[in-house]
């Protein structure tokens, strides 16, 4: 396994970030979940009839059509009520004519219909982002931590090496848009003749004119792929 003990600024702005949008996710989360309990609590059964469907259409002009129910319904009192079902799909859920089971509110709120897809499916997707977010968040952190305690193990028993400049490498993030760079390097452990190759934090400007033929990397002796590249030579980056 490679460690690269990297800049933690940036480990620190992933954490603000990622801390940001779980919560965001999580209170959605939790919010859809507590209301659909209090909805289902606050509600009887009843049966309804599909009479139409309510139709969507995505952004563009060749957009999907989606298809939201339209339902009919008598509430507790005998009057007659309709109700658009806030699940679209396509192709439709249900049939025109279909007698379909509801839980309509006592407070006078819109019904829903009673199915698990159509009372769960808001919350659960929510859910799974909500979920997705924390585990990256705690990988983040669990990542951040590992980096602290490598640092703190590369200047108390690190060992300073001279590597030779291999390259300096184009990347880009995941929008493709922000290009940075990065420097590769490697050295021979003479003592087990092994090659290692070490790679730097990502540049937001290309270093190659301001390189040597070689540039010092931290490394733990004992295991040289725990390292830090030495970039404090190198000119500061300006936003």
């Amino acid at each position: 396994m490679k460690i690269v003990v990297k800049n933690k600024l940036v480990g620190k702005v992933s954490l603000f970030l990622l801390l940001i949008v779980s919560g965001i996710f999580s209170y959605g989360a939790f919010t859809l979940i507590s209301n659909q309990i209090r909805f289902i609590g606050a509600s009887y059964k009843s049966e309804g009839t599909v009479v139409s469907f309510s139709l969507s259409q995505g952004k563009s002009s060749k957009g999907s059509i989606t298809y939201s129910p339209v339902v009919k319904y008598f509430d507790k009192d005998g009057n007659e009520k309709s109700f658009n079902s806030l699940l679209a799909s396509n192709p439709p859920s249900h049939k025109i004519g279909e007698k379909v089971n509801l839980l309509v509110p006592s407070n006078g709120n819109p019904p829903q219909i009673n199915s698990f897809k159509d009372l769960w499916f808001g919350p659960i997707i929510v859910s799974f982002f909500a979920v997705i977010t924390l585990l990256s968040l705690f990988f983040c952190i669990y990542a951040t931590i590992i980096n602290i305690k490598m640092e703190k193990l590369l200047k108390s028993r690190g060992k300073i090496i001279s590597a030779k400049v291999l390259s300096v490498d184009e990347s880009t993030y995941s929008n493709k848009t922000t290009l940075t760079y990065l420097i590769k390097a490697q050295w021979l452990n003479l003592e087990t003749n092994k090659v290692y190759v070490f790679e730097s934090e990502d540049l937001s400007y290309n270093p190659k004119e301001f390189l040597n033929e070689t540039i010092d990397v931290t490394i733990l002796p004992e295991d040289p792929r725990v390292y830090k590249m030495d970039l404090s030579k190198l000119p500061i980056e300006t936003s």
